[in-house]
């Protein structure tokens, strides 16, 4: 999810723009449709641009730590970019608990306690979020604080066997989630488990918000990062990775977010969706400057993080029409969609504008060298390999 001001001269990566933009779009398009059916049934899979966001912060990210790996410099970079916008959502979000409930004194008990999870970014281990797409910058955040250490390891033995790193870094969150399902029921959610079913079914809510159970995506991101130009992007390569990811897409049409599902798709699901996403990520990492993104899609790059704060209030305040768009004709749920997602556009430039990038500003401006100052002069632009839009 992450955009900041294009504040060093870099040119910006068109195929990147497009990814972050299909991302928010997607995600936009499942919490505005809650039908799943008629064009709910599509809608539905918009999830998967959380994924998405992962493997672009993974990237990005990842690339900041490396061109300055800094504890110091790195924690405050990430707390200007994420803290100003999150926090006057919440405080959007506590207004609009007032002025929008008619059950006002059971949900602001409810939004406090919600408010104490999200303040530190532990909104994931709650259920029944009035801010529900939250889950997922609260686990963001928390790989952001394994990052440097990821990036370290991959440092000292991936480049010697990137295929065995990355197969054992993927291996992680599948042994997590096995664990999950298999050796704690009762937290996956019981509502998986009809009539005491097998828990192979399993796919609750705690598996899909855990942190080191969705972290899939994220860790490709980073690999890729790191590996920069040895990854050997060749057609058979690429073409495999999007063919994974395409299947595991196919294979995910019947399924809602927390539904049952088989085993399989449990424990492989986000790993075939990381190994398609990565490999379009690296790809548009190598290439993308040569594909050229439109000014809406370059907005709606700029504006991702404003975007996906910004839906998740519109989801809030529009849960009771998008519960009701279940029983509305096909062109009924088209127009709730295009409401909420105008209603999201509008509210996420005024943050965007108004919160976001003032603080972005002030965090990068710098003091423009002298003559004869280090620094000076025309400098040395990045190799390609190193990301074009600012982290």
């Amino acid at each position: 999810m992450e955009n900041e001001m294009k504040s060093d001269g870099l040119s910006r990566n068109g195929a990147i723009d497009w990814l972050r933009a299909a991302a928010v779009v997607l995600v936009m398009f499942y919490h505005g449709n809650l039908a799943y059916r008629g064009l709910g049934t599509l809608a539905g899979l918009g999830w998967v641009g959380v994924d998405l966001f992962f493997v672009l912060s993974g990237l990005l990210v990842s690339q900041s730590w490396i061109r300055k790996p800094q504890w110091s410099a790195y924690l405050k970079k990430r707390a200007w970019r994420v803290l100003p916008a999150y926090y006057a959502t919440l405080l959007i979000g506590l207004a609009l608990v007032f002025l929008f409930s008619s059950e006002t004194p059971r949900l602001v008990g409810h939004y406090f306690k919600e408010l104490g999870f999200s303040l530190v970014y532990l909104s994931n281990l709650m259920d029944d979020l009035l801010l529900g797409p939250f889950w997922s910058l609260s686990v963001e955040v928390h790989l952001w604080l394994l990052l440097p250490f990821l990036v370290a390891f991959l440092h000292r033995y991936g480049r010697r066997w990137p295929g065995w790193t990355l197969v054992g870094l993927l291996a992680l969150p599948v042994l997590v989630r096995l664990g999950l399902a298999l050796g704690f029921p009762d937290i996956v959610g019981g509502w998986a488990f009809p009539g005491g079913a097998h828990p192979s079914g399993a796919f609750g809510a705690h598996v899909y918000s855990n942190t080191f159970a969705h972290m899939d995506a994220f860790l490709v991101g980073v690999w890729i990062s790191v590996q920069g130009r040895e990854i050997p992007l060749s057609k058979p390569l690429v073409g495999s990775g999007l063919i994974v990811g395409a299947a595991t897409l196919v294979l995910s049409i019947p399924f809602k977010t927390y539904a049952p599902r088989p085993l399989p798709m449990v424990l492989f699901q986000f790993t075939g969706l990381a190994l398609g996403f990565g490999a379009l990520a690296a790809w548009s990492w190598a290439k993308g400057q040569r594909v050229k993104a439109p000014k809406v899609v370059g907005w709606l790059s700029e504006r991702i993080y404003s975007l996906y704060l910004s839906q998740a209030v519109i989801y809030f305040v529009m849960t009771p029409v998008l519960v009701a768009s279940r029983k509305v004709s096909l062109s009924g749920q088209a127009a709730i969609l295009v409401i909420f997602i105008a209603l999201t556009c509008i509210l996420g430039d005024q943050l965007h504008r108004w919160v976001e990038s003032r603080f972005l500003r002030g965090w990068t401006r710098t003091k423009k060298p002298r003559a004869g100052e280090r620094g000076a002069g025309p400098g040395i632009l990045l190799h390609s390999q190193e990301f074009q839009n600012p982290d």
